[in-house]
């Protein structure tokens, strides 16, 4: 009942309330799967390209927001060094690839908890974005060209261009 009266509020809220979703659900702390209304926005027939606009602005923002709790609060948490150098051999050997292979991977990943970890051991916030924007950019066209075509024309496409 609580959740149908969320949705019901972001869809009639209409472009900004799948950015608000796609903000909110973007929060580490607050579990949500927005690619599951990409569906559900493209039946209704709203313009794919603002999908996309809306949807990955919400997200991008939600994952800045996401860093810096985690750059922020790096100073009140003490994490053992040993953990924190693996951590920060992993970021130093995959780097900007690492944000941008984590940002690509379907639900449930956690991305959003990464998101924290990437701010905590202070990565370049500016390649951090540049890859998220990316990363994000290309998750959400996925799922808004398999809404419209469907998954037989994502593997037709995959097949001709020798990806699949």
């Amino acid at each position: 009942m609580v959740f149908e009266k969320i949705v019901t509020l972001f869809f009639s809220h209409g472009l900004i309330g799948l950015f608000l979703s796609s903000f909110l659900s973007s929060l580490f702390f607050i579990p949500a799967f927005v690619e599951l209304l990409i569906p559900v926005y493209v039946g209704l027939d709203f313009n794919p390209i603002l999908i996309f606009v809306f949807l990955t602005a919400g997200a991008v923002l939600g994952s800045c927001i996401n860093y810096y709790m985690g750059f922020w609060g790096s100073k009140y948490i003490n994490i053992k060094a040993a953990h924190k150098k693996s951590v920060k051999d992993f970021l130093a050997k995959w780097g900007d690839f690492s944000v941008l292979v984590m940002s690509l991977l379907p639900p449930p990943f956690p991305f959003d908890i990464a998101t924290v970890i990437f701010g905590f051991l202070k990565m370049n916030f500016r390649t951090f974005i540049i890859s998220t924007i990316i990363g994000r950019s290309i998750k959400h066209a996925l799922f808004i060209f398999i809404s419209i075509y469907g998954i037989e024309a994502l593997l037709k496409f995959a097949n001709i261009y020798g990806i699949g």
